[in-house]
C-alpha cells in the first residue's frame, strides 16, 4: 500500500510503500470505524424501533394522529 506524505512548509510530496506499523496501524482505524458506524446504525434504527412502537401504543390507547403529533414524540 501506498502512502503520500506533504512537506507543510516546502509543499514536496513524497509516494513510498507503507510500513508494516502504518499498514497495521490503517487497517486498525478501518475496522474501528466500521465497528462506530455499525452501532451508530444500530442506535438509530433502535430509536426509530422504540419511536413506531411507542406511537402505535398511544394508537391503541385511542389517541388521534394529531394528539401523538402534539406530545412531539
Amino acid at each position: 500500500m501506498k502512502t503520500q506524505i506533504i512537506n507543510a512548509k516546502t509543499g514536496e510530496v513524497e509516494v513510498r510503500d507503507m510500513t508494516s506499523a502504518e499498514t497495521e496501524k490503517h487497517n486498525q482505524v478501518i475496522e474501528d470505524t466500521n465497528k462506530k458506524e455499525k452501532v451508530f446504525k444500530d442506535e438509530r434504527i433502535n430509536k426509530e424501533t422504540i419511536k413506531t412502537s411507542g406511537k402505535a401504543k398511544l394508537k391503541a390507547l385511542g389517541l388521534t394522529d394529531a394528539e401523538i403529533g402534539a406530545l412531539k414524540i
